[in-house]
Protein backbone atom coordinates (compact mmCIF):
# COMPACT_ATOMS: atom_id res chain seq x y z
CA UNK A 1 0.00 0.00 0.00
CA UNK A 2 1.12 3.44 -0.86
CA UNK A 3 0.14 6.46 1.40
CA UNK A 4 -0.85 8.19 -2.37
CA UNK A 5 -3.37 5.61 -2.83
CA UNK A 6 -4.91 5.66 1.38
CA UNK A 7 -5.28 9.44 0.85
CA UNK A 8 -7.10 9.12 -2.72
CA UNK A 9 -9.74 7.05 -1.32
CA UNK A 10 -12.54 9.22 -0.77
CA UNK A 11 -16.18 9.21 1.34
CA UNK A 12 -19.19 10.33 0.25
CA UNK A 13 -21.01 11.49 3.10
CA UNK A 14 -24.70 11.04 2.43
CA UNK A 15 -26.35 13.29 5.26
CA UNK A 16 -29.05 15.86 5.87
CA UNK A 17 -30.70 18.18 8.18
CA UNK A 18 -27.04 20.31 9.09
CA UNK A 19 -24.88 23.39 7.75
CA UNK A 20 -20.98 23.31 8.01
CA UNK A 21 -18.47 26.48 8.64
CA UNK A 22 -14.86 26.49 8.77
CA UNK A 23 -13.16 28.55 11.88
CA UNK A 24 -10.37 28.96 13.79
CA UNK A 25 -10.03 26.70 17.24
CA UNK A 26 -7.33 27.81 18.35
CA UNK A 27 -5.59 28.33 15.92
CA UNK A 28 -6.36 24.75 13.98
CA UNK A 29 -8.48 25.05 11.02
CA UNK A 30 -11.96 23.26 11.98
CA UNK A 31 -15.11 22.68 10.80
CA UNK A 32 -17.89 23.15 12.77
CA UNK A 33 -21.42 21.56 12.20
CA UNK A 34 -24.88 22.94 13.34
CA UNK A 35 -27.72 20.50 12.95
CA UNK A 36 -30.95 21.73 11.89
CA UNK A 37 -34.82 20.58 12.89
CA UNK A 38 -33.94 20.56 15.69
CA UNK A 39 -30.96 23.08 16.29
CA UNK A 40 -28.52 22.15 19.06
CA UNK A 41 -29.36 23.43 22.65
CA UNK A 42 -27.37 26.62 23.58
CA UNK A 43 -23.14 25.93 24.42
CA UNK A 44 -24.18 22.53 24.34
CA UNK A 45 -20.37 21.20 22.24
CA UNK A 46 -19.12 17.97 21.44
CA UNK A 47 -15.24 18.07 20.04
CA UNK A 48 -14.92 15.71 17.71
CA UNK A 49 -11.90 14.12 16.33
CA UNK A 50 -11.82 11.91 13.41
CA UNK A 51 -10.02 8.96 12.44
CA UNK A 52 -7.24 8.37 9.73
CA UNK A 53 -4.54 6.69 11.08
CA UNK A 54 -3.08 10.21 11.56
CA UNK A 55 -2.15 9.99 7.65
CA UNK A 56 -5.27 11.07 6.35
CA UNK A 57 -8.71 12.01 6.90
CA UNK A 58 -10.59 15.61 7.03
CA UNK A 59 -13.96 16.96 8.74
CA UNK A 60 -16.19 16.36 5.58
CA UNK A 61 -15.24 12.89 5.31
CA UNK A 62 -16.49 12.32 8.44
CA UNK A 63 -19.80 13.94 8.26
CA UNK A 64 -21.43 9.90 8.41
CA UNK A 65 -20.60 10.06 12.25
CA UNK A 66 -20.37 13.50 13.00
CA UNK A 67 -23.77 14.72 11.37
CA UNK A 68 -25.70 12.20 12.80
CA UNK A 69 -24.26 12.64 16.64
CA UNK A 70 -24.99 16.43 15.96
CA UNK A 71 -28.52 16.02 15.59
CA UNK A 72 -28.88 12.92 18.29
CA UNK A 73 -27.22 14.82 20.98
CA UNK A 74 -28.40 18.36 19.91
CA UNK A 75 -25.07 19.71 19.73
CA UNK A 76 -22.70 21.32 17.69
CA UNK A 77 -19.68 19.54 16.87
CA UNK A 78 -16.21 20.85 16.26
CA UNK A 79 -14.32 18.73 13.93
CA UNK A 80 -10.58 19.96 13.79
CA UNK A 81 -8.78 19.48 10.63
CA UNK A 82 -5.18 18.49 12.41
CA UNK A 83 -2.15 17.85 10.74
CA UNK A 84 -0.74 14.15 9.13
CA UNK A 85 2.29 12.30 9.47
CA UNK A 86 4.29 12.31 7.67
CA UNK A 87 4.90 16.01 6.41
CA UNK A 88 3.93 16.91 10.48
CA UNK A 89 5.41 14.24 12.22
CA UNK A 90 4.32 13.42 16.17
CA UNK A 91 3.94 15.40 18.28
CA UNK A 92 2.03 17.53 15.71
CA UNK A 93 -1.79 15.90 15.59
CA UNK A 94 -1.90 16.09 19.59
CA UNK A 95 -0.90 19.40 19.53
CA UNK A 96 -3.10 20.56 17.42
CA UNK A 97 -5.72 18.59 18.68
CA UNK A 98 -5.04 20.12 22.16
CA UNK A 99 -4.75 23.66 20.87
CA UNK A 100 -8.49 22.82 19.82
CA UNK A 101 -9.65 21.97 23.00
CA UNK A 102 -7.93 25.16 24.80
CA UNK A 103 -9.36 27.18 22.14
CA UNK A 104 -12.77 26.18 23.13
CA UNK A 105 -12.47 27.01 27.03
CA UNK A 106 -10.96 29.99 25.89
CA UNK A 107 -13.59 31.20 23.28
CA UNK A 108 -16.07 30.76 26.59
CA UNK A 109 -17.51 26.89 25.52
CA UNK A 110 -17.85 25.59 29.16
CA UNK A 111 -15.99 22.51 30.29
CA UNK A 112 -19.25 20.96 31.47
CA UNK A 113 -21.06 21.97 28.27
CA UNK A 114 -18.41 20.26 26.87
CA UNK A 115 -18.03 16.55 25.63
CA UNK A 116 -15.10 14.96 23.39
CA UNK A 117 -15.19 11.76 21.39
CA UNK A 118 -13.52 10.74 18.17
CA UNK A 119 -13.36 7.37 16.16
CA UNK A 120 -10.02 5.27 15.92
CA UNK A 121 -6.75 7.37 15.99
CA UNK A 122 -9.09 10.51 16.84
CA UNK A 123 -10.31 8.16 20.04
CA UNK A 124 -6.53 7.70 21.08
CA UNK A 125 -6.37 11.88 20.08
CA UNK A 126 -9.97 12.31 22.09
CA UNK A 127 -7.96 10.51 25.82
CA UNK A 128 -4.63 12.49 24.58
CA UNK A 129 -6.75 15.67 24.92
CA UNK A 130 -8.08 14.95 28.27
CA UNK A 131 -4.95 13.93 30.16
CA UNK A 132 -3.46 16.84 28.40
CA UNK A 133 -5.93 19.07 30.06
CA UNK A 134 -5.90 17.67 33.54
CA UNK A 135 -2.21 18.14 33.63
CA UNK A 136 -2.01 21.44 32.54
CA UNK A 137 -5.04 22.33 35.05
CA UNK A 138 -7.58 23.13 32.64
CA UNK A 139 -11.10 22.31 33.44
CA UNK A 140 -12.05 18.82 31.63
CA UNK A 141 -15.10 18.03 29.30
CA UNK A 142 -18.00 16.37 30.95
CA UNK A 143 -17.29 13.11 29.11
CA UNK A 144 -15.61 11.60 26.47
CA UNK A 145 -17.22 8.62 23.29
CA UNK A 146 -15.10 6.60 21.52
CA UNK A 147 -15.11 4.10 18.12
CA UNK A 148 -12.91 1.65 17.65
CA UNK A 149 -9.79 3.16 19.55
CA UNK A 150 -7.12 2.98 17.68
CA UNK A 151 -4.97 2.51 21.39
CA UNK A 152 -1.70 0.53 20.74
CA UNK A 153 0.86 1.42 18.61
CA UNK A 154 2.97 -1.55 19.51
CA UNK A 155 0.36 -3.60 18.35
CA UNK A 156 -0.17 -6.08 20.83
CA UNK A 157 -3.85 -6.26 20.77
CA UNK A 158 -4.66 -10.45 20.14
CA UNK A 159 -7.84 -9.56 17.88
CA UNK A 160 -4.71 -8.45 15.37
CA UNK A 161 -3.69 -11.92 14.85
CA UNK A 162 -7.54 -13.40 15.52
CA UNK A 163 -9.24 -14.63 11.88
CA UNK A 164 -12.59 -13.64 13.71
CA UNK A 165 -11.67 -10.01 13.39
CA UNK A 166 -9.52 -9.68 10.46
CA UNK A 167 -13.16 -10.25 8.50
CA UNK A 168 -13.93 -6.56 7.63
CA UNK A 169 -12.26 -4.40 4.99
CA UNK A 170 -9.79 -3.16 7.67
CA UNK A 171 -7.45 -5.76 8.49
CA UNK A 172 -4.23 -6.60 10.22
CA UNK A 173 -1.66 -5.87 7.09
CA UNK A 174 -3.34 -2.63 6.83
CA UNK A 175 -3.06 -1.87 10.57
CA UNK A 176 0.50 -2.63 10.87
CA UNK A 177 1.63 -0.74 7.73
CA UNK A 178 -0.40 2.97 8.91
CA UNK A 179 1.30 2.10 12.20
CA UNK A 180 5.01 1.77 10.51
CA UNK A 181 4.23 4.34 8.55
CA UNK A 182 3.32 6.73 11.44
CA UNK A 183 6.00 6.18 13.91
CA UNK A 184 8.77 6.00 10.73
CA UNK A 185 7.55 9.93 10.72
CA UNK A 186 9.56 10.82 13.75
CA UNK A 187 11.03 8.04 15.07
CA UNK A 188 8.36 8.34 17.62
CA UNK A 189 7.88 5.72 20.33
CA UNK A 190 5.55 3.14 19.94
CA UNK A 191 4.23 3.13 23.71
CA UNK A 192 3.89 6.96 23.68
CA UNK A 193 0.34 6.99 26.14
CA UNK A 194 -0.14 9.90 23.38
CA UNK A 195 -0.65 7.57 20.37
CA UNK A 196 -0.89 4.50 22.83
CA UNK A 197 -3.67 5.31 25.56
CA UNK A 198 -3.68 1.57 26.96
CA UNK A 199 -0.46 2.83 28.79
CA UNK A 200 -1.43 6.03 29.74
CA UNK A 201 -2.31 7.31 33.42
CA UNK A 202 -6.11 8.23 32.81
CA UNK A 203 -6.74 8.86 36.21
CA UNK A 204 -9.34 11.44 37.02
CA UNK A 205 -10.68 11.46 33.53
CA UNK A 206 -14.40 12.20 33.34
CA UNK A 207 -16.81 8.86 32.18
CA UNK A 208 -15.79 7.17 29.15
CA UNK A 209 -17.84 5.07 26.58
CA UNK A 210 -16.20 2.79 24.28
CA UNK A 211 -17.67 1.27 21.46
CA UNK A 212 -15.84 -1.91 20.07
CA UNK A 213 -16.60 -4.38 16.75
CA UNK A 214 -16.64 -8.00 16.45
CA UNK A 215 -15.21 -7.79 13.17
CA UNK A 216 -12.33 -4.72 13.64
CA UNK A 217 -8.96 -6.08 14.31
CA UNK A 218 -8.32 -2.93 16.80
CA UNK A 219 -11.32 -4.58 18.72
CA UNK A 220 -9.09 -5.51 21.64
CA UNK A 221 -7.56 -1.84 21.69
CA UNK A 222 -11.27 -0.87 22.94
CA UNK A 223 -11.29 -3.42 25.52
CA UNK A 224 -7.64 -3.12 26.79
CA UNK A 225 -8.33 0.61 26.73
CA UNK A 226 -11.71 0.22 29.02
CA UNK A 227 -9.70 -2.26 31.33
CA UNK A 228 -7.09 0.96 31.95
CA UNK A 229 -9.47 3.04 32.29
CA UNK A 230 -11.21 1.32 34.77
CA UNK A 231 -8.04 0.34 36.33
CA UNK A 232 -7.35 3.85 37.17
CA UNK A 233 -10.71 4.82 38.68
CA UNK A 234 -12.37 6.12 35.62
CA UNK A 235 -15.97 5.92 35.19
CA UNK A 236 -15.98 3.55 32.06
CA UNK A 237 -18.81 1.64 29.83
CA UNK A 238 -17.59 -0.76 27.34
CA UNK A 239 -20.21 -2.14 24.43
CA UNK A 240 -19.91 -4.49 21.97
CA UNK A 241 -21.02 -4.80 18.47
CA UNK A 242 -20.19 -8.35 17.37
CA UNK A 243 -21.57 -7.91 13.46
CA UNK A 244 -19.40 -4.03 13.46
CA UNK A 245 -15.92 -3.39 11.49
CA UNK A 246 -13.78 -0.86 12.32
CA UNK A 247 -15.04 2.42 12.56
CA UNK A 248 -19.04 1.36 11.43
CA UNK A 249 -20.03 4.61 13.18
CA UNK A 250 -19.34 6.81 9.74
CA UNK A 251 -21.60 4.19 7.95
CA UNK A 252 -23.59 6.95 7.15
CA UNK A 253 -21.86 7.72 4.77
CA UNK A 254 -22.94 4.24 2.22
CA UNK A 255 -25.92 4.37 0.21
CA UNK A 256 -27.94 2.33 2.29
CA UNK A 257 -26.85 3.15 6.41
CA UNK A 258 -26.08 0.83 8.93
CA UNK A 259 -28.46 0.22 11.67
CA UNK A 260 -25.44 -0.69 13.90
CA UNK A 261 -23.98 2.43 12.79
CA UNK A 262 -27.07 4.28 14.02
CA UNK A 263 -27.03 2.38 17.14
CA UNK A 264 -23.88 3.36 18.07
CA UNK A 265 -24.45 6.97 17.65
CA UNK A 266 -27.89 7.07 19.55
CA UNK A 267 -25.80 5.34 22.05
CA UNK A 268 -23.07 8.15 21.92
CA UNK A 269 -25.56 10.40 21.96
CA UNK A 270 -27.83 9.68 24.85
CA UNK A 271 -24.30 9.10 26.89
CA UNK A 272 -23.07 12.20 26.09
CA UNK A 273 -26.93 13.92 26.71
CA UNK A 274 -26.54 12.05 30.54
CA UNK A 275 -23.06 13.97 31.51
CA UNK A 276 -23.01 17.20 29.54
CA UNK A 277 -24.88 19.99 31.04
Amino acid sequence: MELADLRGVRFDPIVEGFRAERADCGGVPAEVVYPEDPPAQPGRTILYFHGGGYLTGSPDQYRGATVPLARAARAVVVVPDYRWAPEHPFPAAHDDAFAAYHGLLTDGVAAASLAVAGDSAGAALALSVLAAARDAGLPLASCAVLNSPYADMTASSPSLDDPHYNQGRVRKDRVVWMMQTYLSANDADPRDPRHSPVFADLGGLPPILVQSGGRDPLHDDGVRVAARAKECGVDVTLTEYPASEHIWVVAGTRPAPDPEAERATLEGAWFITEHIR
